[in-house]
């Protein structure tokens, strides 16, 4: 193989090092960078290198000669080498190193705030730096800087040269040794890459040493210069090179021959900046963002500037045969910088401002010098006019300005002085300067703005604004006619035009008036500085203090002092002189006036005064004027006095006048102020607030009315209305109230108060108060008892203000008392105070309610005894609060048929008929006579009650008697067995008293046993007493408790160390060891220990006690104690089976804590752990698995828990029973240290009935929910078992357990007290206070009403009567008609309204009851009363449903209601 085709190894260590310098050289995180150094390396490779390169390297199809040229600057660590910045040069430019200044935009209103354009510097260049961006200016070189770069200059070349020679040895190896440096191959591009350090503004430099094909360019965005050194870089398709630097791009070779070729050439982005000084390129040139600058060059495409503007874009050479421009708000003028102009291809100059679209079309651009026409260049230029001469001439174009206006540092020239006052006109503050004179016209200034003359002339000068009028010339200019016009700045006037010091001076030496209005027609006027300055004036007080306003009175105090500033012109004689100004008009010199000062008179009333003080010099006179304001006394601030006036300044009130005046008239009002007293008269002041109708304190207030010539505001006078005393009261007159007994002490309906009293002393007229002006309180009688002639209570209580009780001054009469607002009546009878004519007040006796006044008593024939019959259970209950008061019973007037009575045998006492009844030996039956007695009250009218008597015969009773005992033991006496008789006559119940015969001390034998019994009815008058036998079972006895026992505390001892003897409770019989069989075990028989061992118990009366056995550990020893020798514990076990089958094993420890545990039969366990301090803990568990713990803390305060199971809780639903709780608590009277109850209850187990055991249940323990936040509520549906309380829990709840039982006094021994303790806890019935529940009262519609709706948990709050929602509750229910809330409710009334609030259920059968109509309205309530236990009639087979039900009653119903349920 040819050698030279073969690689040699320098080649590919020369292209290895300069792959590695340019991985030095460039970033390789930037992948600008990394791109271009990969894309250098793999575009320079030779060809015939590539077969022995790695595949990757075979994609790369380019061939032929590369050399690399770099300096030791890229050396591996250098430090970055600073050159300085360019700077703008004043001085000759090379052509070389000159770059033109950039030319300026032409949008200067567009863009005001630009920098000068070129014709402001006209002898200076603007230096553009190659980057394009502003720079310093360049620092004078010193001469030790020309070494430095001649060693640089040096280094560069030696690098160069070795890079030659390197290259020439490459080239050596070639195959075709004729082919010399720069020769180029097919297919591949020779460059020279030179440069330094990228630190600074410094640029790599690449050299095309051949033509270049460049197949893609990477996006470049670290700084470049492009040297086409005479060489063409033509671009493939899509190898346009994006620029985000700034790149250079010249032609430096001698033939200027290079260039760029292709579609697409170079696009500048962000950040890029292309600077092109030569070349020729045949391709686009775009700009897109960035900076384009462009010195030289041929451009044969076009140059598309789409984001191109005056700041961006600078044309200062070369030709171009398109610029595309869209910039629509600027012009092609934009792209030049100074100096330089469009040329045509006939080198003809283009007027660019003309140029109309978007593009330039075969242009060039040239050096250009402007030439003016009327400030405009042929080239399109115009004269921006920023340098002006003091003549207002353009120091550019020489344009000659009419006038200028400044505005701060702003200056602006006009052609015209029209157009210059057209803009002051509408700019405030500006200052319009004169470049020119103004004649032929009269300039009008309204506005405020400075008008500088500036040494020129105007003919005529209007002005009607606060403007100022100046000349700022060398020499002075002059105004014809000065005309001010005062209508919109009043006062304004030639002295307001000038500046402070100058005025307007006519030609003939004389000074214009600065107070006038105007100069004198047809005589010019200069601005000059006036020989008077200023003039000052001022007002002082004694004190020397300046002042303007003075008080009324006090104006003799005041000097007027004046002062002038002369300027340094002024030579004349100086005079001065006072004037006061009358509508503006001056009063000849004021007399008394002397010199510079003036003293104001004494007697100046108030007003404002203007005064003025002229000074005069050099035939110039200037004034001052000053006002000064007599201000009226403010009346507040002066001793003002009125007659006539109270010295207290307090006013009586009179009821019988309109108002209270404080003024019935006014004298005189007196001011006095500043050592001077006024009296002014009626027209000078007004007053308010004279008058008053009501109590209180009250401002009278003097008001100085405007025409008030000295004084002003108001005075105000505290004056007070106090009230009026009244005397004596006027009681009614000779009138006769009188009202019918109701229980109440109200007064009778037609009394009304009079409210009338005497006149005070007899001198004034009578008073009558208003009915707002009091209110009558308490009035009443003092006793609700019937009566004539009765003593009243009554307050009144003033409510008008206006009126008081005398304190002193009621007249002293008994039983009236007063303070200020009250009068009080107190056990008053009028005709003892009034005795000739005062009123009287009755209550008449009442009639008593309609009652059955008869009654019938049952005379047994063949019996002596005496009867009772109590007469005032007769009378009709009374509603409360009526009452009978005292009741009187006559003596019994009785007729009997013969053989029954003794006359003389009968009398009331106590209000009870006791008759004495003689035995008479008949069997006949039927009416035998009366007893008749009359019934006198203190408060209803007498009446007269009869008794009916009739002869009946003894009845024998029917009877069922049981024993109420269970179970029966042998060892109970007859004493312990309890008996239960029912004993009836016609279905009615006979109560009575049953008891054995026997002895109570009477202990039956085991087995069945036979006692007579006899039951002694309670009305023994009309039954027969009954006696028989019952037969019962008794159980033998069962021994409880341990035997006693020896423990064994060491090892080694027999059972008969344990000395085993019976219980000292049980009864004679022996005790012995035995083992699991009942066999007795020896004495002998070593103890174990914790073994247990087994005894038993063997009665030596087996008839009547069963045996007994258990098991006790003998000897017990701790763990790991062993045999004998070993410590004992010192608890005690013993083991008892009980009668039930259960097994109860107690263990007392050394501590004296008792713990036992109990088995039952079916698998429950109950245990109880009691310490020595009294608390205890018990836990349960039942057969069904429902667990319970219950505590006791020393105190005895418990608390328990119990969780039921579902099994439990479906059992009993199933049978319809409650789930029995597995704990027992004990209730307390007190609900802090009541038990606490916690149920909880399986997850969706729902409503469940659950009982909670208490040991001393009562009807009135009543359940209590204690909610999460801590408030207690009644359970009303809690229930009384006969083991506990019953209620209805879902989910579970914390309940306490409470006996909540009312002490009712009289409810102690009666009948229905259980049922009364029953509804009064639950606050179904409330007693009618504390003490008393009334038991036998009748009941009204109102209250059961209430009682019903409290059952069923309504909202009684609010209404108008205590009754009101309970009554619209039942109607609303449907239970009654709310009808009569106050009339007696009856039995038939009682059970219906009760069925109806049960939602009126259907009773199974009707009722039985002889006086109950199958169609009366109550027959279906009674029927369901009767099936659910809740009445059983009266008796004899009938229900009485018109008899009135009484309370009792009312809570018997109730509560045989609830257990129904």
């Amino acid at each position: 193989m040819d050698p030279r085709n073969q690689p040699a190894q320098d080649d590919e260590d020369l292209l290895r090092d300069i792959r590695k310098i340019l991985d030095d050289r460039h970033d390789a995180d930037d992948p600008y960078e990394r791109g271009f150094a990969d894309k250098l390396y793999e575009d320079c490779e030779d060809p015939t290198l590539q077969t022995q390169q790695p595949p990757r390297r075979q994609q790369n199809s380019v061939s032929g000669p590369v050399i690399h040229a770099y300096n030791s600057d890229f050396r591996r660590g250098a430090a970055p080498q600073r050159r300085e910045e360019p700077t703008t040069y004043l001085g000759p430019v090379e052509e070389d190193d000159y770059e033109p200044p950039r030319r300026q935009s032409q949008r200067s209103r567009r863009e005001p705030e630009r920098a000068p354009r070129r014709e402001e510097q006209p002898r200076r260049h603007r230096a553009v730096p190659e980057s394009g961006y502003d720079a310093e200016p360049p620092k004078k070189k010193k001469k030790h800087r020309f070494a430095r770069g001649l060693g640089k200059l040096l280094l560069i070349l030696l690098v160069l040269f070795a890079l030659v020679i390197g290259v020439m040895l490459l080239l050596a190896k070639q195959p075709k040794a004729e082919e010399t440096l720069g020769a180029r191959r097919d297919g591949c591009s020779t460059i020279l890459l030179a440069g330094t350090d990228k630190s600074g503004d410094r640029t790599d430099t690449v050299m095309l040493l051949s033509d270049a094909k460049i197949t893609r360019w990477p996006s470049l965005s670290k700084a470049f210069t492009l040297e086409l050194n005479g060489k063409t870089a033509t671009t493939q398709s899509k190898a346009e090179l994006y620029l985000h630097a700034r790149v250079t791009v010249q032609d430096s070779s001698t033939g200027k021959t290079g260039g760029m070729a292709g579609t697409a050439l170079l696009n500048v982005q962000s950040n890029g900046d292309l600077i092109i000084k030569s070349g020729t390129f045949n391709g686009r040139i775009a700009m897109n963002d960035g900076k384009l600058t462009i010195n030289g060059g041929t451009f044969n495409q076009e140059v598309d500037l789409p984001r191109g503007d005056s700041d961006s874009v600078f044309f200062s050479g070369g030709t171009f045969a398109n610029i595309w421009y869209p910039n629509s708000s600027g012009s092609f003028l934009d792209l030049l910088a100074d100096g330089y102009a469009f040329y045509d291809n006939d080198v003809k100059l283009v007027n660019a401002a003309e140029i109309t679209g978007t593009n330039l079309y075969n242009v060039q651009i040239r050096p250009h010098q402007h030439t003016f026409t009327k400030g405009a260049c042929a080239c399109g230029y115009t004269c921006p006019h920023t340098s002006v001469d003091e003549s207002g001439a353009c120091t550019v174009c020489g344009k000659q300005f009419a006038a200028s206006i400044t505005e701060g540092k702003n200056v602006t020239y006009y052609d015209t002085f029209g157009s210059a006052l057209f803009y002051a006109t509408r700019n405030d503050g500006c200052t319009l300067k004169l470049l020119a004179d103004v004649t032929g016209t009269t300039v009008m200034i309204n506005n405020p703005f400075i008008f500088d003359l500036n040494g020129h002339r105007v003919d005529a000068l209007s002005v009607d604004a606060k403007a100022t009028i100046k000349d700022s010339g060398t020499t002075k200019g002059s105004i014809g006619k000065v005309t001010v016009f005062d209508t919109k700045v009043p006062g304004l006037t030639l002295d307001g035009l000038l500046e402070e010091g100058y005025a307007f001076k006519y030609g003939n030496g004389y000074w214009a008036n600065d107070s006038y209005l105007q100069t004198t027609e047809g005589s010019f006027v200069t601005v000059e500085k006036a020989p008077i300055q200023s003039v000052n004036v001022y007002a002082k007080d004694k004190n020397n203090q300046k002042i303007l306003t003075i008080a009324y009175g006090a104006t003799g105090e005041v000097t007027l002092v004046s002062s002038c500033k002369l300027s340094e012109t002024s030579g004349g004689k100086l005079s001065c002189a006072w004037y006061k100004l009358t509508d503006d008009t001056a009063i000849p010199p004021l007399e008394g006036a002397a010199g510079t000062s003036y003293k104001l008179p004494a007697d100046l009333p108030a007003g404002t005064y203007t005064y003025r003080v002229t000074f005069t010099s050099d035939y110039y006179s200037k004034s001052a004027d000053i006002t000064i304001t007599v201000e009226k006394i403010d009346l507040a601030n002066a001793q003002v006095t009125i007659e006539p006036w109270h010295a207290d300044g307090k006013f009586r009130f009179y009821p019988y006048a309109s108002e209270t005046a404080a003024l019935s008239f006014l004298s005189a009002v007196k001011v006095t102020a500043n050592g001077k007293e006024d009296r002014l008269s009626n027209s000078d002041f007004t007053y308010t607030g004279a008058t008053a109708t009501q109590v209180g304190n009250y401002k009278l207030t003097i008001t100085a009315t405007d025409s008030c010539a000295n004084y002003k505001g108001s005075k105000t006078f505290d004056w007070e209305v106090i009230p009026y005393q009244l005397w004596r009261p006027i009681f009614q007159g000779s009138q006769t109230y009188t009202k019918t007994y109701d229980g109440t002490t109200t007064l009778p309906g037609s009394y009304t108060w009079l409210a009338e009293f005497f006149g005070r002393e007899g001198t004034d007229q009578n008073v009558t108060l208003k009915s707002g002006d009091y209110e009558v309180t308490a009035a009443e009688f003092v006793s609700a008892d019937a009566g004539e002639n009765k003593p009243i209570n009554q307050t009144i209580t003033l409510k008008n203000d206006n009126f008081v009780f005398s304190p002193t001054e009621i007249v002293d009469v008994k039983g009236i008392t007063t303070t200020d607002k009250t009068l009080t009546y107190t056990n008053f009878t009028p005709n003892e105070a009034y005795p000739t004519g005062g009123t009287t007040f009755n209550i008449e006796k009442a009639t008593m309610p309609d009652f059955d006044k008869e009654v019938t008593l049952d005379i047994v024939n063949n019996h002596a005894d005496t009867y009772t019959v109590d007469l005032s259970a007769l009378l009709p209950k009374l509603e409360s609060p009526r009452t009978y008061g005292e009741i009187e019973y006559s003596q019994p007037t009785v007729q009997l048929a013969s053989g029954y009575y003794t006359d003389g045998h009968a009398k009331v006492e106590n209000g009870k008929l006791i008759l004495t009844i003689d035995k008479n030996p008949v069997t006949t039956t039927g009416s035998i006579g009366t007893a008749t007695v009359e019934v006198k009250s203190t408060n209803y009218k007498p009446v007269t009650l009869t008794v009916k008597l009739q002869s009946v015969n003894k009845r024998k009773l029917g009877m069922f008697v049981s024993v109420a005992t269970d179970p029966i033991v042998y060892g109970m006496t007859l004493g312990d067995i309890k008996l239960s008789a029912d004993a009836t006559v016609d279905n009615q119940v006979i109560p009575g008293t049953i008891a054995w015969e026997d002895p109570l001390t009477t202990v039956p034998a085991a087995g069945q046993a036979t006692y007579r019994w006899s039951f002694t009815p309670d009305d023994t008058m009309h039954y027969l007493t009954a006696s028989n036998t019952i037969t019962f079972s008794v159980d033998k006895a069962t021994p409880t408790g341990a035997p006693t026992y020896t423990a064994i505390t060491t090892g080694g001892k027999t059972l008969a160390d344990a000395a085993l003897t019976a219980n000292a409770g049980w009864p004679s019989g022996t005790v012995q060891w035995v083992d699991k069989d009942g066999k007795p075990l020896p004495a002998s028989t070593q103890v174990q220990a914790n073994t247990e061992y087994t005894w038993s118990f063997t009665p030596a009366d087996a008839a009547n006690y069963n045996g007994a056995t258990g098991s006790v550990t003998l000897y017990a020893v701790s763990s790991g104690g062993g045999g004998g020798g070993g410590s004992s514990s010192a608890s005690k076990t013993s083991t008892t089976t009980n009668a039930d089958g259960s097994v109860t094993k107690t263990e007392t420890k050394s501590d004296g804590t008792v713990v036992e545990t109990t088995t039952g039969k079916d698998g429950s366990t109950t245990k109880t752990e009691t310490k020595k301090d009294g608390s205890s803990v018990t836990e349960s568990k039942d057969a069904a698995g429902s667990t319970g713990t219950v505590k006791t803390d020393k105190n005895g305060q418990t608390t328990a828990e119990t969780a039921l199971s579902s099994k439990a809780i479906e059992t009993a639903k199933r049978n319809g029973e409650a789930v029995k709780a597995p704990v027992e608590v004990k209730t307390s009277r007190n609900s802090n240290t009541a038990p606490t109850v916690k149920v909880e209850l399986p997850k969706g187990t729902g409503e469940t009935k659950v009982e909670i055991p208490v040991s001393n249940v009562k009807p009135g323990t009543v359940a209590v929910l204690v909610h999460a936040d801590g408030t207690e509520e009644i359970v009303k549906n809690s229930l009384p078992t006969e083991d506990g309380i019953q209620l209805t829990v879902n989910g579970g709840a914390t309940v306490k357990i409470v006996d909540n039982s009312k002490d009712f006094a009289d409810t102690r021994n009666h009948w229905a007290k259980d049922a009364i303790d029953f509804v009064s806890a639950r606050g179904l019935v409330n007693g009618m206070n504390d003490s008393i529940y009334a038991p036998n009262n009748s009941t009204t519609r109102a209250q059961l009403w209430t009682i019903l709706a409290r059952q069923n948990d309504a909202d009684l709050t609010g209404g108008a009567t205590w009754f009101e929602n309970a009554q619209n509750w039942a109607k609303a229910k449907g239970i009654s008609d709310g009808a009569n809330p106050n009339g007696t409710i009856n039995r038939a009334q009682m059970v219906t309204m009760l069925w109806r609030a049960m939602g009126q259920p259907a009773a199974a059968s009707g009722a039985s009851f002889a006086d109950v109509p199958a169609d009366s309205y109550y027959a279906q309530s009674v029927a369901w009363a009767i099936e659910n236990g809740i009445t059983t009639g009266v008796g004899g087979g009938l229900f009485d449903p018109t008899d009135t039900c009484t309370r009792a009653q009312i809570a018997t119903f109730l509560y045989r209601l609830y257990l129904s349920r």
